[in-house]
């Protein structure tokens, strides 16, 4: 019930994207990965170590949407991207608990990675010239983060996992391109709407793959 509620609010979010309502997405988008978290509650999620750190992750991933809604200002902005940081440091603890069989395909999360930062590379010196170091700072952790998050997930062995941590990276790849375009204004519309998709699909498989290897 609770995947298939999640399911509508994020097509009801993805719409307001589109049509640029930001009356729609202010009440559907601090709402889609929470339901997400409570399917992954409903089956069992507490039972286990790494379920309880995809919980935590959740969490701070929902409190990572709220303060990124709309153009955040830079100081919201900081405080959605340590949000996400503790989300993705809590995957990270998921992933290690289930274990690390570390299959010989999981190499090639080195060479996504790569390609992901070689993409994004001017957007802490763009950081720095926006904001100083005050923002540059926190970005240049959270990259470290997700790209630990990034590799771990291959290192689990699961298919579900693995794809979740690339298209959730690939997620914000897409949206430090556009921070950079834009100097730090967050996009809206068509710019923003692949940004989501990605988003959600890939939260979405990160907590599927969790729960299913529980």
């Amino acid at each position: 019930l609770f995947s298939v509620l999640a399911g509508v609010v994020a097509l009801v979010d993805l719409y307001a994207v589109v049509r640029e309502r930001g009356d729609i997405e202010r009440d559907a988008e601090p709402l889609t990965v929470p339901l997400m978290g409570l399917a992954a509650l409903s089956a069992g999620a507490l039972d286990h170590p790494a379920g309880i750190w995809l919980l935590i992750a959740v969490v701070f991933g929902a409190l990572g949407d709220l303060a990124l809604l709309g153009d955040a200002p830079l100081g919201r902005f900081r405080l959605g991207v340590i949000a996400f940081f503790v989300g993705h440091a809590a995957y990270v603890g998921a992933f290690v608990s289930l274990g690390l069989p570390s299959p010989g395909w999981s190499g090639v999360s080195i060479g996504i990675l790569l390609m992901l930062l070689w993409a994004t590379r001017h957007l802490l010196p763009t950081a720095l010239e926006v904001a100083g170091a005050g923002l540059a700072a926190p970005l240049g952790a959270y990259s470290l983060m997700i790209g630990a998050m990034l590799v771990t997930g291959w290192l689990t062995g699961s298919g579900l996992i693995a794809a979740g941590a690339t298209i959730f990276a690939l997620s914000d790849t897409q949206l430090g391109r556009q921070l950079i375009w834009r100097r730090f204004h967050q996009p809206s519309g068509g710019a923003l709407l692949t940004v989501m998709v990605t988003y959600y699909v890939g939260q979405a498989l990160l907590i599927a793959g969790v729960v299913h290897a529980l």
